[in-house]
């Protein structure tokens, strides 16, 4: 069986117009542009827009060629060919400035000039006469001193007077046994310590100092003498007098004592002299009043 061999005819392009512009057929190779020479991948040529049925921008030159553009790296170099004169379009006229009036608001006004700074050390100007000063004239100040008067000598402050050694607050009396005072009596009386008899155990007794005065003593159902402090005991000290002494109270609250005539006197803290008779003393908290052979009243405060 003989072989038969086939071949494929291309189709012929179809006449009037160059090859690889006809539709519907491309040439296998690129051609050159007509317009600037650049290859041709479609109908259309992608850097002048050249295609079929599309006039030239530029006129071909003389010879009939296609117009190349200028390369600025050929051969020669130089500028480029200056361009085609054209007709030049006419100016427009300026405006009548009868017909177009500056209107009000394109009217600025010149911008403000600078003021200028004033000289250093200028003299002021003159202030404009007042017109009511002659009928309202100004209050007529006192001239002041040239100099200022010497302040006036201060009065010396009165003295402050001292604290009261008292202190404030109801005051009481604490009676006690005092063995130092049972020996200074022996002393003063020369009495043999020995022979005296001092207790063995004396309880502690307190008085509140209270009203305008206060007795002190031993309370005497025959002399009818009921003391408000009475040092009866048990223990007694039988050197207490029945009315021995008297506690006055005082305008500031302290109090005073008096010897209304004791037999064997009133001694207060240490002093070795026993108290004038009926001669107030002013009494402090703390002081220490001795009566009869052994017994001491302490001057406290309490509630």
């Amino acid at each position: 069986m003989n072989a038969t061999t086939q071949f494929s005819v291309l189709p012929q392009p179809p006449a009037g117009g160059p090859p690889q512009q006809q539709a519907g057929w491309f040439a296998p190779e690129a051609q050159p542009c007509p317009e600037c020479g650049e290859p041709l991948l479609d109908r259309f040529c992608e850097a002048c827009g050249w295609g079929p049925g599309v006039a030239p921008a530029v006129p071909p030159n003389a010879a009939g060629a296609p117009h190349q553009p200028f390369d600025p790296f050929a051969q020669g170099g130089g500028a480029p060919p200056p361009a085609q004169p054209g007709p030049v379009p006419a100016p427009f006229p300026p405006p009548d400035a009868q017909q177009y009036p500056p209107q009000p608001s394109q009217q600025f006004p010149p911008p403000p000039q600078p003021a200028e700074a004033p000289a250093p050390f200028a003299t002021p100007s003159a202030q404009p006469a007042d017109p009511f000063a002659a009928a309202f004239p100004a209050p007529q100040q006192a001239p002041q001193p040239m100099h200022a008067p010497a302040p006036a000598p201060q009065q010396p402050a009165p003295p402050v007077s001292a604290p009261p050694m008292h202190a404030p607050g109801p005051w009481q009396l604490v009676a006690d046994a005092d063995r130092a005072y049972f020996e200074r009596i022996c002393r003063l009386n020369d009495l043999d310590p020995n022979t005296m008899q001092f207790p063995a155990y004396v309880p502690q007794r307190f008085f509140r100092l209270h009203g305008p005065q206060l007795l002190l003593g031993r309370r005497s159902a025959s002399k009818g003498i009921n003391p408000d402090i009475d040092l009866s005991g048990p223990p007694t000290d039988a050197a207490v007098s029945h009315a021995h002494a008297l506690f006055i109270a005082q305008p500031d609250g302290s109090w005073a004592l008096v010897d209304v005539g004791s037999s064997n006197g009133t001694f207060v803290n240490e002093s070795q002299q026993a108290l004038v008779r009926h001669q107030p003393l002013q009494l402090n908290v703390g002081d220490r009043v001795h009566v009869g052979l052994w017994t001491t009243l302490t001057v406290t405060t309490g509630m």
